[in-house]
């Protein structure tokens, strides 16, 4: 269908758009902010993103805890909170679809959760969810968890947006990261450590997004 792909080329577009535009980060305007200033700062971006782009409603994100492999909530819209003492980590048993992609690095399509073993309520009704990595090269930092209350409510398609704009997540998420180091060791705005750092994604990033192009609507 022409319409069809032609929207979802348009939505790679706008998802590049919204990606570049939260790798913006000023150092000059993140260095003052504390942590949960610079976190609302991408949040903000992100919700509105995956609200009016993407098109979803309910999502967290979660980042690996590299001591003790906990999945800590960082941000999220319309979700219910874990109950109290229950904890989440990045293990592919006994942690729910979270836990196994934050493991496996492949992306996970819930579309019945009532027959889905491995789902952790999300949304009091959900029926359905989608769970992605969050990759920095070949690293999995984290997980964008996307949740409906309707079921098959997710393609394949929405897994490859959702995945290509979890990079830029991931990345804006290392970036705030990395200034917090950049502020006490130097007066520039990034060393060439962190440019490297950034290098890769940025590349790996480009051709993801020339590969869905490709997939949907040819080259």
């Amino acid at each position: 269908d022409v319409t069809d792909l032609k929207r979802t080329e348009l939505l790679v577009e706008e998802i590049d758009l919204a990606g570049g535009d939260l790798l913006d980060l000023d150092p000059d305007t993140i260095n003052p902010l504390d942590v949960g200033a610079r976190l609302r700062l991408i949040e903000d971006k992100v919700i509105r993103t995956i609200r009016t782009v993407i098109g979803f409603e309910h999502f967290e994100v979660r980042l690996v805890d590299r001591k003790n492999g906990q999945l800590e909530l960082v941000m999220g819209s319309g979700m219910e909170p874990l109950s109290i003492g229950e904890r989440l980590f990045a293990s592919r048993t006994e942690n729910g679809i979270s836990g196994m992609v934050a493991t496996s690095g492949e992306a996970y399509l819930c579309r019945d959760t009532r027959e889905d073993p491995m789902y952790v309520v999300g949304i009091p009704d959900a029926l359905s969810s989608l769970t992605v990595p969050l990759k920095l090269r070949d690293r999995v930092v984290g997980v964008l968890n996307v949740e409906s209350s309707q079921t098959n409510a997710f393609d394949e398609r929405d897994q490859m947006l959702v995945e290509l704009y979890g990079r830029y997540v991931a990345m804006a998420i290392n970036i705030l990261d990395m200034l917090v180091v950049e502020r006490y060791t130097t007066n520039h705005s990034f060393s060439s450590t962190a440019l490297g750092e950034m290098n890769q994604p940025l590349e790996s990033i480009t051709r993801n997004a020339a590969e869905l192009r490709a997939g949907y609507v040819g080259d």
